[in-house]
C-alpha cells in the first residue's frame, strides 16, 4: 500500500502567481483535507525556458542535414561555446526553479512543504508526487530539481492533467507474460533497432512488434480481446497547438482521436502503461488524459535519438527487475546525465499519471487478479481501512475509531452474497482491533446519499471510558454500491481514511494511520436493531 500527494496548481500565471493545494491519500482512498497556499510569481521561467529549448534543439540537429527528421547519432562537433551556453540556461532555470519552490514566504506554501517533509521521512511505504496543472508549460519546468525531491533518491514526480478521472476496473488477462504492443513507426532519420532490442530482451514478456504499420493494422491490433498491458511507439511524433500526431509510417499520421476507440478497447482489455519513446510527447499525453490510461511515459521536447533509446534501455532494466514504476523512471532520467554535450536532457521524460490508479509494477502486470479476485484484491491490501488514532485518547479510542467501519457494511438477504446495500447498515456491531486487542460496540444511526456516489453517515460508539463518542462518515460509492472510500471523522477530533467492503455480516480488513500503526480489524453483525449503553 503506498501514498500519494497531489499538488494541485491552479488559477494563476507567471506573472501573477498561481493558487495552489496539497492533499495527501493513500492508495484508493478518499484525500485528506486541502492544505491551500500560493506560489509567488516568477516572470524568468518563460524566457530561460524559451532560451534553454531554442539552444538544445541546435544542438540537437547540427548535423548537417535539412531534413525535418533529424534524430539520429548524436555530432561530435559542437561547438564548446553552444554547449556552454546551453549549460548555463540549464543552470539559471534549474536555480529559479529551486528559488520558487524553497523561499515563498507564503504561509500556506510553507504548511504544504512541512506536510510534504512530514511524509516523505515516513519511509514505510512507496511515497508519489503527482503535480495536476492547468497551464500545461508548468509540466515542462524542471520540479525535479525541488530540494524535497533532491534528498529523497526514490521520489519521482509525476504530472495529470484536470480531466484525469475514475474508470471501471478493467478486465484482466492472465498468461503469466506482459503482452507488450510495440508500434514500431516512421523510422525516417532515426533508428528504432535499438527500442526492440531493448524490449525482446525482457523476461517474462510477450512483445508484438509492427513495424510501420498501415492504420487498419494498428487499429485491429489494438483491439484484440486478449489484450495488452503495455503499449509502446518509437517513431516520430509532434504536437502543433491543441493537436498531437504520432506518424505511423512514411505516409500515415494518427492523431490520438482517430484511434481513441481502439484505445478505449485495449484499456477495457487491461492496457496500463503507454510509452512514447518519440519527440514533443506532452500533447500526446494530455489527448490520452479523457481515456484514463493509468500511466504515460512521453517526452517533454524533440528527444535525440540516443538520448531515446538510452532511457528506455535503463528504465526497462529497472522496472522489469523490480523497481516501481517511478523509481524506475527517476533512475533512467537522471542517468541521462552521460549526454554532457546535450544540458538538460535530464528533464526530457515525464510521468503522467492519472491519479485515481496506482502504478502497476512488473509483478503485477505479470500476475494481474483474475476476474473475481479484482474487487477483494483491489480492497484488500488496502481493504478495509486505515484508522488513525484518536489523538488524547490514545489506542483505546482508535479502536472505537474502528468501529466506525461498519456502518459501511452491506447487508444482504444472505451472507454468501455478495451484493453491497449500503443502506442496509443501520444496527449493532461487535469489533475488534488486532493491535491491541479489544472489543467496541458502535451503532449506525442514520444514512443518507448525497447523490449518485457519495454516501454519508451518522455513527456513535462507546470508548474505554464508557462514554458515547459521535461522529461521521463521508465516502464514495465505487462498483455498483459495493465499496466505499472515505473519510471518518468524531467529536473526540479522531479522524481516518479508509475502504470497506463485506458481506454484510463480517468484515476483515487492515488499517494503517498517519503515525505508521498498522494492524487488523474484524467485525461481526449483532443484529439490526440498535443497542443501548
Amino acid at each position: 500500500m503506498g501514498r500519494v500527494a497531489v499538488l494541485k496548481v491552479g488559477s494563476g500565471d507567471f506573472d501573477q502567481g498561481f493558487d495552489v493545494s496539497l492533499q495527501v491519500c493513500r492508495d484508493n482512498a478518499l484525500p485528506s483535507p486541502e492544505i491551500p497556499g500560493r506560489l509567488p510569481a516568477n516572470t524568468e521561467f518563460e524566457d530561460l525556458y524559451t532560451v534553454w529549448q531554442e539552444t538544445f534543439v541546435r544542438l540537437r540537429t547540427q548535423r548537417g542535414t535539412d531534413s525535418d527528421w533529424q534524430i539520429e547519432t548524436r555530432p561530435t562537433n559542437y561547438s564548446t561555446s553552444e554547449v556552454d551556453a546551453c549549460r548555463y540556461f540549464v543552470r539559471n532555470l534549474e536555480t529559479s526553479m529551486i528559488n520558487w519552490l524553497q523561499h515563498s514566504q507564503d504561509q500556506g506554501w510553507q504548511k504544504i512543504r512541512e506536510r510534504l517533509v512530514k511524509e516523505l521521512a515516513n519511509k514505510s511505504d512507496e511515497f508519489r508526487v503527482i503535480i495536476t496543472a492547468i497551464n500545461s508549460e508548468l509540466c515542462k519546468l524542471p520540479w525535479h530539481v525541488w530540494d524535497l525531491m533532491e534528498s529523497n533518491p526514490d521520489v519521482e514526480i509525476a504530472f495529470s492533467y484536470p480531466n484525469d478521472g475514475e474508470s471501471e476496473l478493467p478486465e484482466t488477462n492472465y498468461n503469466n507474460q506482459v503482452r507488450i504492443l510495440a508500434i514500431l513507426g516512421d523510422s525516417s532519420g532515426i533508428d528504432t533497432e535499438p527500442d526492440r532490442d531493448a524490449i525482446r530482451q525482457l523476461n517474462d514478456a510477450k512483445p508484438e512488434f509492427l513495424p510501420q504499420p498501415t492504420s487498419r493494422e494498428l487499429i485491429n491490433c489494438l483491439r484484440r480481446r486478449e489484450g495488452w498491458d503495455i503499449f509502446f511507439f518509437a517513431g516520430h511524433s509532434e504536437t502543433n497547438g491543441e493537436i498531437a500526431r504520432i506518424y505511423i509510417n512514411e505516409s500515415e499520421s494518427l492523431e490520438i482521436s482517430h484511434f481513441k476507440n481502439a484505445l478505449k478497447e485495449a484499456i477495457r482489455y487491461g492496457l496500463k502503461l503507454a510509452i512514447f519513446n518519440s519527440c514533443d510527447g506532452l500533447g500526446l499525453a494530455q489527448q490520452l488524459a479523457d481515456l484514463h490510461i493509468p500511466v504515460i511515459i512521453v517526452m517533454c521536447e524533440p528527444v535525440p535519438d540516443e538520448v531515446a533509446q538510452s532511457f528506455l534501455r535503463q528504465f526497462l532494466t529497472e522496472y522489469a527487475y523490480g523497481q516501481p514504476l517511478y523509481t524506475s523512471v527517476r533512475r533512467a532520467r537522471e542517468r541521462l546525465e552521460e549526454f554532457q554535450d546535450l544540458p538538460g536532457a535530464t528533464w526530457l521524460p515525464v510521468i503522467c499519471q492519472n491519479p485515481a490508479k496506482v502504478p502497476p509494477t512488473w509483478q503485477e502486470l505479470r500476475h494481474p487478479k483474475r476476474k473475481g479476485q479484482i474487487l477483494l484484491s483491489w480492497l484488500w491490501p488496502q481493504t478495509v481501512l486505515l484508522l488513525s488514532v484518536v489523538g488524547w485518547l490514545g489506542l483505546a479510542s482508535a479502536i472505537l475509531i474502528l468501529a466506525k467501519l461498519p456502518q459501511i457494511l452491506q447487508v444482504p438477504q444472505h451472507p454468501s452474497q455478495s451484493q453491497v446495500e449500503l443502506n442496509t447498515l443501520v444496527g449493532k456491531w461487535k469489533t475488534t482491533w488486532s493491535y491491541e486487542t479489544t472489543e467496541t460496540k458502535m451503532e449506525i444511526l442514520e444514512k443518507k446519499r448525497l447523490d449518485g456516489t457519495i454516501a454519508e453517515y451518522t455513527f456513535s460508539y462507546l470508548n474505554n471510558k464508557n462514554r458515547i463518542i459521535k461522529g461521521k462518515i463521508k465516502g464514495k460509492l465505487y462498483k455498483q454500491g459495493k465499496v466505499l472510500k472515505g473519510t471518518f471523522y468524531d467529536e473526540t477530533g479522531g479522524n481516518c481514511y479508509f475502504v470497506l467492503s463485506s458481506n454484510g455480516y463480517k468484515f476483515d480488513g487492515e488499517w494503517s494511520d498517519d503515525t505508521g500503526k498498522k494492524g487488523r480489524w474484524t467485525g461481526e453483525r449483532i443484529s439490526s436493531a440498535g443497542w443501548q449503553k
